[in-house]
């Protein structure tokens, strides 16, 4: 059985607030804010505390918010501040997955793609930790899009057939960007990919023109993916 994306975000929402319960996480909220006094935000607060002032009801400006965003992901090698501003950032996961049509096909249902979203959200924060993003907010979800569309694309080299009422049309995000990408690169790895992903060409039948193993032409067409489209 699947969970509504609803359930998932209230469940998130949940574990949040517990987890924004401890003493520790209202001292990691406390000491971020004890650094950054330009920020504007005063009072005793947990992380669930921040979360809803960084919301557009929270009574800061725009620029506050960016500011925020800025400084926790500059100071996100704290888990509490990681997490913090993973779960500002959720709401806006849900804008990326749906450009990407919720990687139809890739996974089961949206909730899972959201789950995954999730993910490697929490995995680009930790990779930029320390990082000084004047946009911290967009630029993460747009790295994040792009992730997500490398995912999908992975997914689809494994699994190239798929029902016709489940496949994307190519003048749409993924498989537009990979149309793109094949326009411009004539090699035989970008043409793999696309005779792969789009037309489900086996790896043999590709292969045995090229003078390749099989494995041999996989594992180049996935580090042709992982160039071209990446974050």
């Amino acid at each position: 059985m699947t969970t509504p994306c609803y359930d998932l975000f209230q469940l998130a929402r949940d574990d949040f607030a517990a987890y924004s319960r401890r003493a520790e996480s209202r001292r990691a909220i406390f000491l971020f804010l004890l650094r950054h006094p330009g920020l504007g935000v005063t009072g005793d607060l947990g992380p669930d505390d921040l979360v809803h002032r960084l919301t557009r009801r929270g009574g800061l400006s725009t620029l506050q918010r960016a500011a925020v965003l800025r400084a926790l992901l500059l100071d996100a090698a704290d888990p509490v501040l990681a997490r913090t501003l993973l779960q500002t950032l959720l709401p806006g996961t849900t804008t990326v997955c749906r450009r990407l049509q919720f990687g139809r096909g890739a996974v089961d249902d949206p909730s899972e793609a959201l789950a995954t979203s999730w993910a490697l959200l929490g995995d680009l924060i930790r990779e930029w930790a320390g990082q000084d993003r004047p946009y911290a907010g967009p630029d993460l979800l747009s790295a994040l899009r792009g992730r997500l569309r490398r995912y999908i694309i992975t997914w689809r080299l494994e699994n190239p057939s798929v029902e016709e009422s489940e496949a994307l049309p190519v003048d749409r995000d993924p498989l537009r960007d990979l149309a793109l990408e094949v326009t411009h690169d004539t090699s035989p790895f970008a043409r793999a990919a696309w005779a792969r992903v789009v037309e489900g060409t086996s790896w043999e039948d590709l292969a045995r023109p090229l003078g390749l193993s099989s494995a041999h032409l996989e594992g180049e067409v996935r580090r042709w993916v992982s160039t071209h489209l990446a974050a």
